[in-house]
């Protein structure tokens, strides 16, 4: 819910704020459909630990690109803010 509310904290222009929350919105229903099926996947094929192993690959893949946006958004902050005198 926290990525919906921040939509429009983190656009720089109004009219963007509905376009990223629907890309939001597509993303979660993708991962939501695309996830069952990989896992189905990869249970029916490897077994149960291919469940944990891809979920524990996909968890550090969300972590590195979530420090990588942060650290675009961190710069994009410092360039918004006024200069000092």
């Amino acid at each position: 819910m926290k990525l919906w509310f921040g939509a429009k904290s983190r656009q720089r222009r109004r009219n963007l704020v509905p376009a990223s929350i629907g890309l939001l919105m597509q993303g979660s229903n993708l991962g939501q459909v695309l996830g069952s099926a990989v896992v189905g996947l990869a249970i029916s094929g490897i077994g149960w630990t291919a469940a944990a192993w891809l979920v524990a690959i996909l968890a550090l893949l969300a972590v590195l690109v979530s420090f990588g946006l942060r650290r675009d958004l961190a710069g994009l902050a410092l360039s918004r803010a006024p200069s000092q005198p």
